[in-house]
């Protein structure tokens, strides 16, 4: 039962991730799931729902559909609701929960006839509601991007300043819109132009001119797969980290580095972290998103007076943005969190407050609230992570 969670929520599902992803690009995204109940992905998930519009929909599956494979009901109930919508989605996402993926719908066959019928591009997102946000919401991006981005490195004009994509920026990490704000004006700052962010304060004709920037940024293990499609198909590096603290001049310099195909540092906070930290003494452990974590671990020993900083993510498609070697872990269920820290009474210890009754009394607590994980409960406390966050 080590994967099985009696006191502590899981992180928000892949389904919400892709929500997430895709919320303010335009499109209208689909989950053919039984609930009918937009509030599951979306209220309890999701910052912008009350303030900005984004054509979500759930199928709303019933027992009868799904055991004689009736897709024609689903497929007829989105081509009406698209042609109702003014404006026209500018395309279709389709996902899907357990039921669905289980019954062997055929999402790929799916698409291919919605868009034949309707004449707006539509894609199929592998989900199947047993991953976490990070897979969903990942794979929400590559899909768009294979979807509606040229193949082809495009033509990019002489420029001056050098042009930034930022991604892997979602209100599931950073639920407090001040980090959109502070992280461009760091980066303008620096003398970047932002091309765009994926995707949170951004728009469909901005992620379109995606292609046309010379370096990218991933700020969390989302934006991880986007970076490594770009880099094959338009030959953009990508550094990974967050510009915060004395972390944000070498971040900047990696990136000016690898714009112009100089020797870089891809994962700066991971690399200097392994050589500039010590294997005893006074230590910081972080739960959380590796990218955030890692970053933060970061400044805890070379910003904060911490001789070492070890990271516990209970993500997936995180374990090559931390350092194993390190101390590092990827970790499954709570019960593996409290045998870590069952030795650790006078750990301090910097996560989101609901790790609170898994974590040891005594110990040290930062509080950073997350919206994939706590959701709205401390709504007035959600961190800027590109501020000094001191332990």
């Amino acid at each position: 039962m080590k994967e099985a969670f009696r006191i502590i929520p899981v992180y928000a599902g892949d389904v919400s991730g892709v929500a997430s992803a895709l919320y303010e690009l335009g499109g209208m995204v689909v989950m053919h799931d039984p609930s009918g109940c937009n509030s599951t992905y979306n209220t309890h998930d999701e910052v912008r729902w009350y303030r900005k519009e984004s054509y979500i929909f759930i199928s709303g599956l019933n027992t009868r559909d799904a055991v004689l494979g009736n897709d024609q009901k689903f497929m007829d109930d989105i081509a009406f609701s698209a042609t109702e919508l003014d404006p026209k989605p500018k395309f279709i996402a389709l996902c899907n929960s357990p039921i669905p993926f289980l019954n062997g719908t055929d999402f790929k066959g799916i698409a291919r006839l919605l868009e034949k019928r309707l004449q707006i591009p539509v894609f199929y997102v592998k989900t199947n509601g047993m991953h976490d946000y990070v897979e969903g919401a990942g794979r929400a991006f590559t899909a768009f991007a294979e979807k509606l981005l040229p193949q082809k490195v495009p033509t990019r004009e002489a420029h001056d300043a050098i042009r930034l994509n930022l991604l892997g920026l979602t209100p599931l990490d950073y639920a407090d819109y001040q980090n959109v704000s502070h992280v461009t004006e760091i980066l303008s700052g620096e003398g970047f132009e932002i091309v765009a962010n994926w995707s949170y304060g951004s728009s469909y004709d901005e992620v379109l001119s995606s292609p046309l920037a010379d370096v990218n940024l991933v700020l969390s293990a989302i934006g991880l797969p986007l970076a490594q499609k770009f880099y094959e198909d338009y030959q953009q590096p990508y550094v990974i980290g967050l510009p915060t603290g004395s972390l944000q001049s070498i971040i900047c310099q990696q990136l000016r580095n690898a714009a112009k195909g100089e020797p870089f540092l891809q994962h700066p906070a991971a690399e200097l972290l392994a050589g500039g930290m010590k294997q005893t003494g006074k230590t910081a452990y972080i739960i959380g998103e590796a990218v955030q974590s890692k970053s933060l671990a970061y400044t805890c020993v070379f910003d904060q007076g911490y001789d070492r900083a070890v990271v516990l993510c209970p993500l997936e498609q995180s374990a090559r943005l931390i350092d194993a070697e390190a101390g590092d872990l990827i970790t499954v269920g709570e019960e593996e969190i409290e045998s870590y820290f069952k030795d650790k009474e006078d750990a301090t210890i910097l996560c989101d407050p609901l790790y609170e009754p898994v974590l040891p009394q005594k110990a040290t607590k930062k509080y950073l609230p997350t919206l994939s994980f706590s959701g709205r409960i401390f709504n007035e406390h959600f961190p800027d992570f590109f501020d000094t966050i001191r332990i």
